[in-house]
């Protein structure tokens, strides 16, 4: 932790060193226009919004609907085992809890105002022309000014090809599109922090090893992907990690290259994606990415034993806070023709280094507090950044599990011989969480974000936005998790009031949970 602070500090040094500091200062004083509200800047503007199946489009969606008077918000959606665009729009969006808040101040008129709002439209990554149908696409490029893209296939291991297909060639008929749109203020892509994963320590916001010809390049890996072995896979990869990243860290170059000099283009890089803490409501979540992955199954007492190394920070971003981020930088670098990268997190502004340490205690307590209705077994894990002792200490219980098996085959009751079976099974579960979680778990990142911190402190003016980790508690945060697990992804009755009035979530006494209030009960 301390070698980390040392590290924060070197940046901060060399940031003042080459003068950063001192050119963000001038850049606020030089700028030649008045940002108007954000209230002014959506009014009338026409979206198109990608990924809304998914946890950050639900979230941009939500929040643009609820807080700006906007034109119409094209909303893309593919079509799926016969269920058209729009009736997935209806039962997989609509329908989800991340608008209850939107539901409950409309009333009656819920589906009246999202029907005169939105019009969801049919789009694949994966057809030509992403699918669009023809007078679909040309009204899209006649009236569109914002396009905010948050769609992609986050499955970290898909086959080369297929990963390709999606996040890369996706993404090119994506820029196809915004190339046509003749109104266009704003490209926005949604990245991933992860990007330059097979990098130490600090990371810019900036491409590094940027392929000459970026089209010619993955044509070529594309080509030869079917005929690629595992092992020159994971050469090609460098130390990325998988499919997904790899094919994300090209999306961007593509970007970069093909952004033509009128455009306004900026990439967002979040790293790992959790709870709200306020809006749409505290707690929601709709995903399961690293934290809420490993509180689920912790709380469920599938996780019995980790990998990880607990000094380290998780980078994290609540989802509300990255949302606010997007429609912050939407309003700032509209119209400006430049290409900018952003990253999203906490490593650099506030090192998250609570959570693995919470984790295996106030996170054990919490769940044998408000106990899950859906547990396997009672919620016990051991962290461990030794390699050997992890190794021994998974063959040690599987054989122990192994010989309970063995013993209630031989003399136990059915029930016996079924919850037997349940722990073995739960410990390959375990093991396999691992894998999964490794990267993050194991390796330190700090995502410099200078470019995100000049926008906060210029829009810091508008308290409709709260971008800024920096008034964050982890330890509070934290709870806050467990409780939007529980109620969120588990569907469990569990009051906030009770949450809130556990003793860590008043400490310490001079730091709120954010810079907004607490959860309002």
């Amino acid at each position: 932790m301390y070698l980390y602070q040392i590290q924060i500090l070197r940046i901060i040094l060399s940031d003042l060193q080459s003068n950063e500091f001192f050119h963000r200062v001038d850049i606020f004083k030089q700028m030649e226009f008045q940002f108007p509200t954000f209230q002014d800047f959506f009014k009338g503007k026409r979206i198109l919004l990608t990924g809304c199946t998914g946890f950050v489009g639900k979230g941009v969606l939500e929040k643009i609907l609820r807080q700006y008077d906007t034109g119409m918000i094209y909303v893309m959606i593919r079509a799926q085992n016969n269920i058209t665009a729009s009736e997935r729009f209806r039962k997989q969006i609509c329908q989800s809890k991340c608008f209850e808040r939107l539901r409950q101040e409309k009333g009656e008129n819920f589906q009246e105002f999202i029907i005169n709002r939105t019009t969801p439209i049919h789009g694949d990554f994966c057809e030509n022309e992403l699918g669009i149908e023809k007078h679909v696409r040309d009204e899209l490029q006649d009236r569109v000014h914002i396009i905010i893209n948050c769609a992609a296939s986050i499955e970290l291991h898909l086959p080369l090809k297929q990963a390709l297909d999606i996040n890369f060639y996706g993404n090119l008929k994506m820029m196809q599109l915004a190339v046509g749109c003749k109104r266009l203020n704003m490209l926005i892509h949604i990245s991933t922090a992860y990007v330059n994963a097979n990098r130490k320590g600090q990371i810019q916001e900036q491409i590094y090893d940027e392929k000459q010809n970026i089209l010619n390049y993955v044509q070529d890996i594309y080509q030869q992907a079917d005929k690629m072995s595992e092992a020159q896979v994971d050469k090609l990869l460098n130390d990325l990690g998988s499919t997904y990243i790899f094919a994300k860290n090209l999306a961007e170059q593509m970007y970069k290259q093909l952004k033509p000099k009128n455009m306004s283009l900026s990439i967002i890089r979040p790293s790992c994606v959790g709870c709200a803490i306020s809006e749409p409501q505290p707690g929601w979540i709709d995903n399961l990415a690293v934290q809420g992955g490993l509180i689920l199954n912790t709380g469920l007492g599938l996780l019995k034993l980790f990998k990880c190394d607990k000094t380290i920070q998780i980078c994290t971003i609540p989802i509300d806070i990255f949302v606010d981020q997007i429609i912050g930088v939407a309003g700032y670098d509209s119209n400006q023709q430049k290409f900018k990268i952003y990253h999203s997190g906490c490593s650099y502004d506030n090192p998250n280094f609570e959570f693995f340490k919470l984790l295996e205690t106030k996170g054990i307590d919490f769940w044998m507090k408000y106990q899950a209705k859906k547990r396997v077994a009672p919620p016990k894990v051991i962290l461990t950044n030794n390699n050997l002792y992890y190794k021994l200490k998974y063959q040690q219980l599987k054989w122990m599990l192994y010989l309970g098996l063995k013993i209630a085959e031989n003399v136990g009751s059915y029930e016996s011989i079924k919850q037997a079976k349940l722990n073995l099974n739960n410990l390959e579960k375990s093991n396999k969480i691992s894998k999964v979680f490794q990267s993050v778990s194991s390796k330190q990142w700090i995502f410099q974000s200078s470019n995100m911190r000049m926008i906060i402190d210029y829009l810091g003016q508008f308290k409709e936005l709260n971008m800024d980790v920096r008034g964050i508690y982890w330890k509070q945060y934290f709870y806050l998790y467990n409780y939007g697990v529980q109620k969120f992804v588990l569907g469990e009755k569990i009051n906030l009031k009770d949450i809130i009035m556990e003793d860590q979530f008043n400490e310490p006494k001079s730091k709120n949970l954010t810079q907004r209030e607490k959860p309002k009960l």
